[in-house]
């Protein structure tokens, strides 16, 4: 959404393919309009059951409009669920999210030092509900007010990983409306994500991938 404009992201896919991501410039963004969105934004939350925030900002938003917008939905007993990066990830534990959804990359640059388990437990003490890493083939871990889980992938899935966040995020959020066990929770969110690797279109996932790797992923 607002990541400045680079010369194309090549990285090594599973499998020896190549994935290639072009970031362009987001809009710049006025006060006047982030306000009429934010009107726009409290109407649909009368509506909702879960919300997800995520991505980068556009220019002109202020770094803490995710932590607000956490805020304004737990206000109304919506849960939501924030995945960023950067200093967008860093404010939004202050709006009381449900979840905040880092990977092991974004967490370490948001709490340097110590290990994942800990910086988890660094943004569940700013005030997130519960912090979920997805750590790639090695999983996800979750530290939750209800415990500490991890949840293993069976093995690698090879493909395109463009959106598999997405598709675990949408895991999630399903699992906060249908009030899910954190680890069934995990072990369907991990299934989709890894189901989304497999097809090499983003947006998409393979049902049959999902099938046969959910029953395998181990939860502790």
């Amino acid at each position: 959404l607002g990541t400045p404009a680079t010369a194309p992201e090549i990285a090594e896919a599973p499998g020896g393919g190549r994935t290639a991501l072009f970031n362009e410039p987001g809009p710049e963004v006025t006060a006047e309009e982030l306000a009429a969105f934010t009107r726009h934004y409290i109407s649909l939350l009368n509506d909702a059951q879960a919300v997800v925030i995520s991505g980068s900002l556009p220019r002109g938003v202020p770094a803490d409009v995710y932590a607000t917008l956490a805020a304004l939905a737990a206000e109304r007993g919506v849960p939501a669920i924030v995945d960023a990066d950067g200093e967008p990830l860093r404010h939004a534990p202050g709006g009381r999210p449900a979840i905040v959804k880092p990977n092991a990359d974004e967490l370490a640059r948001a709490v340097p030092g110590g290990t994942p388990a800990q910086g988890a437990e660094a943004l569940r003490e700013r005030g997130a509900g519960a912090v979920v890493v997805s750590m790639g083939a090695d999983g996800l871990l979750a530290v939750t007010g209800e415990g500490t889980f991890r949840a293993r992938m069976p093995y690698t899935v090879q493909g395109n990983p463009t959106g598999a966040g997405d598709a675990l995020v949408a895991g999630l959020a399903l699992g906060l409306v249908e009030q899910t066990p954190w680890p069934d929770r995990l072990r369907r969110a991990a299934a989709l994500g890894a189901a989304a690797v497999a097809t090499p279109v983003a947006g998409e996932f393979d049902p049959g991938v999902y099938a046969a790797i959910h029953p395998l992923i181990s939860l502790s």
